[in-house]
């Protein structure tokens, strides 16, 4: 809440839109423009502040917008925990979980980071692996998981994307020995296995190795509501993921007014392989949320986050910010961080939890 002219309350109603996978409508060119510049945005032209800004990201898609919510990095549970709740899992405190990627190694040299496998594929490539005590494995639609009986202390893994082109072994957690002993056994055992011999007939990429990473663990935090004092609630467009669960969003279909003072987040993901007229639609059903929004709330703030994220196991490197609002008073400006941009946003100054988190 904010005062506003003669004294008077204003509640006020905050949108952050994610647009993974979106950053190619401004790389991408037809005819020497830009996609965005075809783009139809109407709603967006209305809104009294636009500016696009850039913010650097260093790491994956759950780590990233973590971070963005200004909550300290040593209260991050994880990508393996996060992707878990997306399907309701529940990992136990004396527990670790890990993520289980299949790549393509030639020689020690990873030549391929995401080989398309089936679940039924993934079983049983992952289930002729022998089972080291204290270790099982199970697997998703989308996900792979390995979960350990002990508690490990937290570690960082590369990224699979980060080994392509790359020997593997130069990145294998030393310290760790049943981590390291796993990944190199899968070699041998995957490698003729059936799965792959039959891939191989059809010209496609095998999986002859596994990479085990983005360790996880149940981890206790307050939630946003908490922490910035405002209710939020999360729409997921297209996609879903398991951070909005972890710091307390209230799952919504569709957009509504509320009593309170809110934060929603809305989330739609992009595929690689659309084409530039889908992603152009796509972009311009963004637009009409906008338009949503404004038909819908008399005071809002929004903020467009579009970043390059295609892939579960890609870093993300850069991201573009979109400020819209009708708030005169809030002035868009360069951000480093992510945390920086957000609690602008909010108009929040950093004290509280997440001050006293540090």
């Amino acid at each position: 809440m904010r005062n506003g002219k003669n004294g008077r309350i204003i509640k006020m109603n905050y949108f952050l839109i994610t647009l993974h996978g979106f950053l190619r409508i401004f790389t991408e060119k037809y005819n020497g423009r830009i996609l965005y510049d075809f783009t139809r945005k109407k709603n967006i032209k209305k809104l009294k502040r636009k500016e696009w800004n850039t913010v650097l990201f260093d790491g994956g898609l759950e780590k990233n917008y973590f971070r963005l919510f200004g909550i300290p990095e040593k209260f991050f549970p994880g990508e393996s925990f996060l992707r878990a709740l997306v399907y309701d899992l529940k990992i136990e405190d004396d527990k670790t979980l890990f993520l289980i990627d299949f790549l393509t190694q030639d020689d020690g040299k990873i030549v391929e980071t995401e080989v398309p496998l089936s679940v039924k594929e993934k079983q049983l490539l992952l289930y002729s692996i022998p089972q080291i005590p204290s270790f099982s494995f199970f697997t998703t639609e989308k996900d792979s998981f390995l979960l350990s009986e002990k508690k490990f202390p937290f570690f960082q893994i590369a990224f699979p994307l980060n080994l392509k082109g790359k020997l593997f072994k130069d990145f294998l957690p030393e310290k760790f020995p049943e981590i390291k002993n796993l990944v190199l056994s899968s070699i041998e055992v995957l490698e003729n296995h059936t799965v792959n011999k039959v891939r191989k007939d059809l010209g496609e990429n095998i999986a002859n190795l596994i990479w085990v990473w983005g360790m996880g663990g149940k981890k206790t935090i307050p939630v946003l509501k908490e922490i910035y004092q405002i209710n939020p609630y999360y729409l997921p467009i297209s996609g879903f993921n398991g951070l909005p669960k972890f710091l307390g969003f209230q799952i919504e279909e569709n957009i509504r007014k509320t009593e309170e003072e809110s934060l929603w987040w809305i989330e739609i993901f992009s595929s690689e392989k659309e084409s530039p007229q889908t992603l152009i639609q796509n972009f311009e059903y963004i637009d009409e949320i906008v338009g949503k929004i404004a038909e819908t709330f008399e005071n809002f703030k929004i903020l467009i986050l579009v970043d390059g994220y295609f892939s579960k196991n890609i870093e993300i490197k850069r991201m573009h910010a979109l400020y819209l609002c009708i708030d005169e008073n809030f002035k868009p400006r360069k951000f480093k961080k992510g945390s920086s941009l957000f609690l602008s946003f909010l108009a929040r100054n950093g004290q509280g939890f997440y001050r006293d988190w540090k």
